[in-house]
């Protein structure tokens, strides 16, 4: 879904976009979808877990999926958007690792993992990952890294501007104890 503030820019967006955006409605992606679980069977009981919202039971056939193909580096980025989902983050964070280790050029892979980090408080290197992602010329996910980044900035900041003023209200009333006069008893 894409909102335009002008319908220059609409036509300017259809003019450079509109022929490399694949698709063709939902029986396009119905179509896509069923030739990707055609040739990754033992993907379909996730996408049937995930729809119950059953996250456990994800889990366990990923699990069973990398068991059965250790080398495969999406099982492991697949269980690690599950734990991500269920807030499992040291399993998140330690499957995005391995998925990353196992396929470097996974950019999903980076943008979860800086996700997982960020929710664990890590956002030195939640930056680092989406930077990794950023660094790459060829990267379609450099968009979303970028907006991730940004958003991560300035929730720093935020952060730091709030911490700034608490330390102003504590210091205005150190000032004004010791201001007071001394009672006497």
């Amino acid at each position: 879904l894409v909102a335009f503030d002008s319908d220059a820019r609409e036509a300017a967006f259809d003019a450079r976009w509109r022929g490399r955006l694949r698709g063709s409605g939902e029986a396009g992606f119905a179509l896509r979808m069923g030739l990707h679980y055609a040739l990754r069977p033992w993907r379909f009981g996730e996408a049937l877990y995930l729809e119950a919202g059953d996250l456990a039971g994800a889990a366990e056939d990923l699990t069973d999926a990398i068991d059965r193909a250790p080398g495969d580096s999406s099982g492991y980025f697949h269980r690690a958007e599950v734990y991500f989902a269920a807030g499992k983050l040291p399993e998140a964070i330690k499957d995005y690792e391995v998925a990353i280790t196992r396929r470097a050029q996974s950019h999903e892979a980076y943008l979860g993992l800086g996700r997982a980090l960020e929710w664990s408080q890590d956002d030195e290197r939640a930056s680092t990952q989406y930077e990794e992602v950023l660094n790459e010329p060829g990267a379609a996910q450099r968009p979303r890294a970028l907006a991730l980044l940004a958003d991560l900035t300035a929730r720093r900041a935020l952060r730091s501007e709030v911490r700034f003023e608490v330390e102003q209200v504590h210091r205005k009333e150190r000032l004004t104890e010791q201001q007071r006069p001394a009672r006497a008893d």
